[in-house]
């Protein structure tokens, strides 16, 4: 295996806080609610929801059972296990993200430009045109914003502190969503018709019942704090910023050519 230049590799030793799973309460359990007559329904298709609060109370609303990590206490303060461990980063590959940066630019600017053109009626002469002119600009954009994005880029060890949260149930959501059906329903003359008295068909929505669905509020109350090592990155901006960068880029500059050379030919 390759190993790239500038590799940062440390081992450190630091504590963290041990956990364990328990289960905090319960919520009601996700359930379908039939309609026993189902017919025309002239609501919203959208979901509702709604808040729950236990208000302190004990956390047992239901039989659908809430489990989450919670610290392991120790003469009442966190339990702390020590840990060894080591820590491997690899700077930025200013090549690879050049390369990725201008195609994703170039490919988007052929793509805009195309589109554009076929918006503003332009012939294949223009559309030719701007898609060689939109690639060949969103690839030149997108080189350079590859190349600066991660230039220099270079691995560096920093601190992290971290808060240690002990989660409680303090409730749940609860969301509705209408079960709606379409069907066509056909009017005859005597009821409702049209200019040629043809039957009239109308689209009418049915209500079949109601999905529900609860998800747990979880309030996590902070009972300490510790340190751990991380290794970062010196460049603001990474390849995948970089790509959508270049991308936004290519979009912008295909367009604009397309415009302009529907505008002269």
């Amino acid at each position: 295996m390759q190993v790239q230049a500038n590799r940062m590799q440390i081992t450190r030793t630091w504590n963290e806080p041990v956990y364990e799973q328990k289960r905090l309460g319960s919520i009601p359990q996700d359930q379908y609610e039939s309609v026993f007559m189902p017919g025309p329904f002239y609501g919203s298709d959208f979901s509702t929801t709604s808040s729950v609060s236990l208000n302190g109370q004990t956390p047992e609303a239901g039989s659908q059972d809430v489990w989450r990590d919670v610290p392991v206490y120790e003469n009442g303060k966190p339990k702390m296990n020590e840990v060894n461990r080591t820590l491997t980063a690899d700077p930025y590959d200013t090549k690879k993200s050049t390369m990725i940066s201008a195609g994703v630019g170039g490919a988007l600017g052929v793509a805009a430009a195309a589109g554009m053109t076929a918006i503003l009626g332009g012939g294949g002469a223009a559309m030719a045109i701007s898609g060689l002119l939109g690639g060949t600009a969103g690839g030149g954009a997108g080189y350079l914003i590859g190349q600066k994005s991660t230039q220099g880029d270079s691995i560096v060890e920093k601190s992290v502190t971290a808060n240690i949260e002990h989660p409680s149930l303090a409730g749940y959501d609860h969301t509705i969503d209408p079960d709606v059906t379409y069907q066509q329903e056909a009017h005859y003359p005597d009821h409702h018709h049209n200019n040629n008295n043809q039957p009239h068909t109308d689209t009418v929505k049915i209500l079949r019942g109601y999905q529900h669905h609860y998800t747990p509020n979880i309030s996590n109350r902070t009972v300490g704090t510790y340190t751990y090592p991380t290794l970062e990155h010196t460049a603001k901006v990474g390849p995948g910023l970089g790509g959508f960068l270049s991308g936004l880029a290519g979009v912008g500059a295909g367009a604009a050519i397309a415009a302009v050379v529907c505008a002269v030919i």
